[in-house]
């Protein structure tokens, strides 16, 4: 099995263009593997939990688990409109969720990694977490300018987190983390000295988290239940739903454990930059504790500011939604430019002529002309029969496969496009038109069918990024008789 975890968004308001390269990259990369692993699983979510979903719920007067479930609706919509195509997807408020969450909470406190303290701390809630005074900018998080963390007094369950430093510092060491200097950053961190971190919160403060076995006055850290949605995507559903009948049945509790343990290591563990500490030091923790397996490899995105460089924000209205881009270039159009004009290794300042100029060229030009440029004159010249099954490719893609691998889908990308280049000089410099009209017809032909085998080609990979285009392509290749292509990506006006 090759297993793929994505970071499961708070549905306390609409997806944003962020949550959107998170599910069209990873959806992208779990096309790819499946090719190589058939029983590839590609899990995402919704965090339903948490302090602002609750406040949220409240501001519209609503009851949090229907406000979280009726917001999650948009993020499935758009993964619905933009061909996600996730195997296992975990809603935290679902019953599935809670059951592995109060197992594997179980089992931490059993071997003593969990206790009950007193704490006081300045708490941000736009991240759901402790702050220190050394983190804020202007008295306010480094991540929600403006917004100043409350201070957060209570009595909560604790883990243990520090008992697991030298394991946590290990896995820094050797698990291949994407950019490098993301690992470095965090042994730093760790060499500081880890303490040991609240996973709980009084159930006044938001009523709707799950329960702590054995205290009903407190829920779940958001954190802690929202990591844990990892391992209840590989739990096999009707076994959960056989527990959620018996949830007290210790059989089916170690039936469920048992099938979580096989399916790890997570194979490729993909999170933004703010939320790094949590799944590179936190969840390891955690897993050390479950003694689970431990991921293999993680890549680590960067954000996507305006073209300043500013952080998308609702006061500077800067921010570029999802739909915008729909409008602009349709679904596949932005799966290309997310997959294609986003750092993989970085921070991305969106440039609205920086991307439409890049859709033109390279999907317009490019692309779509070799398309339309191809059928046009197959159905002229030979009314749209040409047989190009035996041929050999005339183009070598084996490259896409290893930049794929690499999880580098910009270049990955560049050479697919190569291949439509060559398609494009190849027509220049042959001129089948002219070739045809000076008698020259199997020269004609022959250049036209390796051209059709490139198409056809290019289809198959393009699959793997744009599934509706590679689709199209492939329908209209293979259709007998071939027929003049409707133009794949109109030119947009680039402003």
């Amino acid at each position: 099995m090759f297993y793929i975890t994505t970071p499961i968004p708070y549905t306390n308001a609409k997806p944003h263009l962020g949550h959107l390269l998170e599910a069209v990259f990873n959806d992208t990369i779990a096309r790819f593997y499946r090719r190589l692993y058939p029983q590839t699983i590609l899990s995402m979510g919704l965090d339903q939990h948490g302090i602002k979903i609750y406040q949220k719920a409240l501001e519209q007067n609503q009851d949090p688990v229907d406000y979280a479930v009726e917001q999650g609706k948009t993020f499935k919509n758009l993964w619905s409109q933009f061909n996600i195509s996730y195997d296992r997807f975990v809603e935290t408020t679902s019953i599935h969720h809670k059951l592995v969450a109060k197992i594997a909470w179980s089992k931490l406190a059993q071997k003593g990694f969990i206790y009950k303290k007193s704490y006081e701390g300045l708490y941000c809630i736009g991240d759901e977490s402790f702050v220190t005074e050394k983190d804020l900018i202007d008295g306010c998080c480094p991540n929600h300018p403006g917004q100043k963390p409350i201070l957060m007094k209570e009595e909560n369950y604790f883990f243990t987190l520090s008992k697991f430093s030298n394991q946590i510092r290990d896995f820094l060491k050797k698990a291949d983390i994407q950019p490098v200097y993301v690992s470095k950053e965090f042994l730093n961190f760790v060499d500081e000295g880890l303490q040991d971190i609240s996973i709980s919160r009084d159930k006044t403060k938001m009523p709707h988290g799950i329960d702590i076995p054995g205290d009903d006055s407190q829920v779940m850290y958001v954190w802690f239940d929202a990591l844990l949605n990892y391992l209840t995507a590989v739990a096999e559903p009707s076994t959960l739903d056989s527990l959620s009948l018996n949830p007290d049945n210790q059989s089916l509790q170690e039936a469920v454990w048992t099938q979580i343990s096989e399916s790890l290591p997570i194979d490729l563990m993909y999170l933004g930059k703010d939320i790094a500490k949590f799944h590179l030091v936190v969840w390891i923790g955690m897993l050390v504790g479950l003694e689970l397996e431990l991921p293999k490899r993680a890549l680590v995105h960067g954000f996507i500011n305006d073209s300043q460089g500013r952080k998308f924000s609702k006061s500077l209205g800067n921010g570029v939604m999802p739909e915008e881009l729909v409008e602009k270039f349709g679904v596949d159009g932005t799966r290309f430019i997310l997959l294609f004009e986003v750092n993989v290794d970085g921070d991305t300042n969106f440039d609205w002529y920086k991307v439409t100029s890049s859709y033109n060229a390279h999907l317009a030009d490019n692309l779509g002309n070799l398309v339309m440029r191809v059928t046009t004159l197959v159905e002229k010249l030979f009314k749209g029969y040409v047989d190009f099954d035996e041929l050999d490719s005339p183009f070598d893609f084996s490259e896409v496969y290893k930049k794929l691998d690499k999880l580098n889908t910009r270049e990955a990308l560049e050479i697919i496009l190569k291949g439509c280049s060559w398609g494009n000089e190849l027509l220049e410099k042959e001129k089948p038109w002219q070739l045809a009209k000076a008698g020259k017809i199997e020269e004609a032909k022959e250049i036209l069918t390796k051209l059709c085998k490139l198409l056809c080609d290019i289809s198959e990979i393009l699959s793997i990024f744009m599934p509706e285009t590679g689709d199209k392509i492939r329908t209209i290749i293979t259709n007998t008789p071939i027929t003049k292509a409707t133009p794949l990506f109109p030119k947009v006006d680039v402003v």
